[in-house]
């Protein structure tokens, strides 16, 4: 629902009048009590809290200081949409500019100012360099503005912060139910221990095709798309990410690499020491047919195992746990088929894999639910950010 807001006696200003950039430093960052290292790697996306960071203790030749109530901006790629306000003290990237609010603006407001479209747009439109563009503050501090007087500034940070405040509570509810979902995932489909008699070996149940390795000279802007590493991620296929596609006549080509809906298809490679592979995903309805690309394996259960439960039972921490500890690589993480196949599940009778399907599948709809309501939030909040910035 609009804000009815009367912007009459706001003054047009430019963000460099507001907002100053922070340039301070630490070259001994353990003797000035400092335990917390933030990259950009660690600011979510379109989140104005700072949620993860690295120890001081690990190797990092950041010295760029910041302080408890700065909001860090990644300036490179600034399209990736990342600024967070800070709850502590730290080092960071140099590919983060610290900002804090000058007198005419309540610090509490300069994270929405940040966050909102219009900015994150300027920024891009800003950005220098051909890969990796940057923007430099000097740039952003012509962004023009409308800036409230300081009581409706008062007044609009309690609403937005307020807005945050019930983000924040779904976002903590959803991490609740996941947990209760993956704990009821593995202790309901798993015996007490891996090695378990009661397990069968992944091969005696499904039938595996490895992805094809297309020509990258054959790829188009247009046609059929290939599914590829990045495009499996977590528990969803997002074929938004970097899209690449081949001509339309490779599906009736390359049968045995087709993707239909229902298929379900597993990451094979991702990078040593993060859990980024090894996801399992089922291409949704109504998606049309996709080529899958190598590194990556369509997987179709036999008679023994219905779809469902395979895939809940190849998204659980056990099965993830064994996957993960046969993986080889230093560089990047490698799992070989036939490593993938002698990773060893629990196969009941059809009927009670139904059963505890369903019991699992209950906790999921009301993630689904959840995460609705979260997303909704989400909606809400930048639409009055972008409506008072």
């Amino acid at each position: 629902m609009p804000l009815e807001l009367d912007k009459s006696d706001w003054k047009p200003v430019t963000f460099g009048e507001v907002v100053k950039e922070v340039r301070q430093s630490s070259k001994d960052p353990v003797a000035d009590g400092i335990e917390r290292v933030v990259g950009l790697e660690h600011i979510e996306p379109e989140c104005i809290h700072l949620r993860t960071w690295a120890s001081i203790e690990e190797e990092t030749t950041f010295i760029k200081a910041f302080q408890k109530g700065h909001v860090l901006f990644g300036r490179r790629r600034a399209y990736l949409k990342k600024a967070a306000m800070a709850e502590f003290d730290g080092i960071c990237s140099g590919d983060i500019t610290v900002m804090e609010a000058k007198e005419d603006l309540l610090p509490e407001l300069l994270p929405f100012l940040v966050c909102n479209d219009k900015f994150f747009d300027y920024a891009v439109q800003h950005s220098a360099g051909g890969l990796s563009p940057r923007t430099k503050f000097k740039d952003l501090a012509n962004y023009e503005f409308l800036l409230p007087p300081k009581d409706q500034q008062a007044k609009l940070a309690e609403l937005l912060w307020a807005a945050d405040g019930a983000l924040e509570k779904y976002s903590q509810l959803e991490g609740k139910v996941e947990l209760a979902g993956d704990a009821v995932q593995a202790t309901t489909i798993w015996p007490k221990s891996d090695s378990s008699e009661m397990l069968q070996p992944l091969r005696d149940h499904v039938d595996v095709v490895a992805g094809f390795a297309f020509k990258s000279g054959d790829f188009c802007s247009d046609g059929v798309q290939l599914v590829r590493m990045g495009n499996i991620f977590g528990k969803n296929l997002d074929l938004s990410r970097k899209p690449v596609f081949l001509p339309a006549g490779y599906a009736d080509e390359y049968p045995k690499f087709v993707l239909n809906p229902g298929d379900i298809v597993l990451s094979l490679t991702g990078t040593m020491g993060k859990r980024d592979y090894g996801f399992s995903v089922q291409i949704p309805d109504g998606t049309p047919q996709l080529l899958l690309n190598q590194r990556a394996v369509k997987i179709t259960p036999r008679v023994s195992l219905t779809k469902v439960y395979l895939l809940k039972v190849m998204s659980s921490e056990p099965f993830l746990r064994q996957l993960y500890r046969r993986a080889t690589g230093t560089k990047q993480a490698n799992l070989s088929i036939d490593q993938l196949l002698s990773i060893k599940i629990p196969v009941p009778s059809t009927e009670d894999q139904t059963t505890l399907s369903n019991e699992i599948h209950s906790y999921d709809r009301i993630k689904k639910q959840t995460e609705l309501s979260s997303s909704r939030g989400k909606a809400f909040q930048k639409a009055l950010i972008n409506q008072i910035f």
